[in-house]
């Protein structure tokens, strides 16, 4: 919890205890049936503020940014299936969060300001089978703009591990890898 709201960073599994995670469900069951949903997939936002989840955000949609990817390396979870079986008048393939044993650490790829020459990701990086996640999305002249100014990204990294420290330790070593030049 500070000052601003960031989702720069996940980690998964959950690190929750069980009853934070029992007042999530709390928090997200009320959210989705005041917008009367009762049969959907949903991504939801949540935020803790003095030891209570506050919603941030709810929608019948699947949550974007390798959202599913996580869902899947870590809970067996296919959130696309279960909006297929939904669509189809199907009962999605659901059960009881059960952890895999994988742990995943994501990153939006934050860079200095300026005007984007070149990214440059190594081979080590962009072939390695603990890498789930790497999307470069500045371009050639895109022009990266920090705080006040701006919050512009250059792309996602999600790494594998053994553990939380494990998967961290790899995404942010993978991280300092990634070169962008600027004009």
């Amino acid at each position: 919890e500070g000052g601003t709201f960031d989702d720069d960073v996940h980690h998964a599994p959950t690190s929750m205890s069980p009853h934070d995670l029992k007042a999530v469900h709390e928090v997200v069951t009320a959210g989705a049936l005041a917008q009367g949903l009762t049969n959907s997939v949903m991504h939801a936002e949540v935020r803790f503020h003095d030891g209570r989840p506050y919603l941030l955000e709810i929608a019948a949609r699947v949550g974007g940014g390798g959202l599913d990817m996580i869902a899947r390396i870590t809970a067996e979870h296919d959130p696309i299936a279960a909006v297929v079986d939904i669509a189809a008048g199907r009962r999605p393939d659901v059960r009881h969060f059960r952890p895999t044993g994988t742990h995943i650490a994501a990153m939006c790829l934050i860079s200095d300001a300026g005007v984007v020459r070149e990214v440059r990701v190594p081979d080590e990086v962009s072939t390695s089978d603990r890498v789930f996640l790497l999307k470069i999305t500045a371009r050639p002249g895109d022009v990266v703009k920090r705080p006040p100014d701006g919050n512009t990204i250059i792309g996602f990294l999600g790494a594998t591990g053994t553990s939380e420290a494990d998967a961290f330790a790899l995404m942010n070593d993978y991280a300092a890898k990634i070169e962008v030049s600027f004009r």
